[in-house]
């Protein structure tokens, strides 16, 4: 895994790939690319300047939590943030009380953090530039491990940033030491990772009974695995994990609603199919008899059809080629065949209709067919018309 440390402003980026390495110094983007090109990790974690973010603390319960909801979190910002709480990426993790650790109190609080989501989307940018394949985009306090003891800090001092972190997701820019100082009257033990400065050092002489230990900042350990890196909450790369609603029951009622609509909607139109198969048999049995009045008994309609037309020696398979594609129309048109012929390959089909444009329809639907139809002579029949339409391939 390749860790890559974002600088401020104009500063140089830092890398290094094992947890356990010292940092490695890169004067600008094009120098990382070359340092790292060598290495070969298409894996990496990104820290960006913890300066960017704003960090709220407050008491908080899980029920609390759940009935503010997302929303609700996020207009906790209201105060606080210098741009409109929609444009924020908020990613927030609700503690349960550790009272063995840290400057701040361990009872429930919620730990919230919050930058600019056009920020994340400028960070995403400049990543994607480089050759890899970026697991997380954090804030770097966590870079060093939290305060593992009561009234215990860690100070970060790394090229213009000063970084104080109290707990293990509360961190606070230390841009003026002696006054933020002040506010920790309770520290008894300071941990610094970097060169302090002169005015650094005023301000940690000034506090009566502070401990101080001093390390190289180039040698910080990784606080955490690289999958608590991935998993952490304030890794601004994916998308954050709402809570589950409070409004659930709701939402499970309108979908069983919605099913048993739906499955009330398949019964009516198998129903409704049903009863159409029902009706377009009883429309073949019709046809059927019409044809073949002799035929009173139909157990198997398909089977006695094909017997007629195997026992008429004069009807080929033409016949049958002809009959199976004009039969359908014939039931889609709901107009019945008195009388049936087939002779020098031409089908005569005497048709019982409501007048003639209901004939030439029927003609012309077999002409669209692919038939060559004509329409003979037309007669009225008991205030219809019968009418001999040719049909031959």
């Amino acid at each position: 895994m390749l860790y890559l440390w974002m600088p401020e402003g104009d500063a140089a980026w830092h890398w290094r790939v094992n947890a356990t390495d010292a940092w490695q110094t890169a004067a600008n983007w094009d120098e990382l690319l070359q340092a790292t090109a060598t290495e070969h990790q298409k894996e990496a974690i990104v820290f960006f300047p913890t300066s960017s973010t704003q960090i709220l603390r407050q008491p908080m319960t899980r029920q609390q939590l759940r009935q503010l909801g997302p929303t609700g979190v996020r207009y906790l910002l209201e105060e606080y943030a210098l741009v409109p709480v929609d444009q924020l990426a908020v990613h927030y993790q609700l503690d349960q009380g550790q009272p063995d650790q840290t400057l701040i109190d361990e009872s429930e609080h919620i730990n919230i953090m919050a930058l600019p989501a056009s920020l994340v989307g400028h960070y995403q940018n400049i990543m994607a530039l480089g050759n890899w394949r970026i697991q997380a985009l954090l804030p770097d306090f966590l870079l060093v491990p939290a305060p593992t003891q009561l009234n215990e800090a860690q100070l970060i001092i790394h090229q213009q940033q000063r970084i104080l972190r109290v707990g293990r997701y509360v961190a606070y820019c230390a841009d003026d030491l002696t006054i933020l100082l002040d506010y920790l009257p309770e520290l008894v033990q300071l941990n610094i990772w970097g060169q302090p400065t002169e005015q650094d050092q005023l301000a940690i002489e000034g506090i009566a009974g502070l401990a101080v230990s001093l390390y190289a900042w180039e040698t910080t350990p990784a606080s955490l695995t690289d999958a608590q890196y991935i998993r952490h909450p304030f890794n601004v790369l994916p998308k954050a994990k709402a809570p589950l609603s409070g409004y659930w029951p709701a939402i499970a009622a309108v979908l069983v609603a919605t099913l048993l609509v739906q499955m009330v909607y398949d019964g009516v139109r198998t129903w409704r199919y049903h009863k159409i198969a029902e009706q377009t048999h009883a429309m073949a049995v019709q046809q059927f008899q019409s044809w073949f009045p002799e035929e009173r008994r139909i157990v198997n309609l398909k089977r006695q059809f094909e017997a007629h037309l195997q026992s008429n020696s004069s009807m080929d398979l033409t016949a049958l080629s002809l009959i199976s594609r004009v039969g359908p129309l014939l039931q889609q048109a709901n107009l019945p065949a008195s009388q049936v012929q087939y002779r020098d390959n031409v089908l005569e089909l005497t048709i019982i209709a409501s007048g003639l444009p209901a004939l030439e329809s029927l003609r012309s639907q077999l002409s669209d067919q692919g038939l060559n139809a004509e329409l003979g002579s037309v007669n009225p029949a008991n205030g219809q018309v019968s009418g001999l339409i040719r049909v031959q391939l």
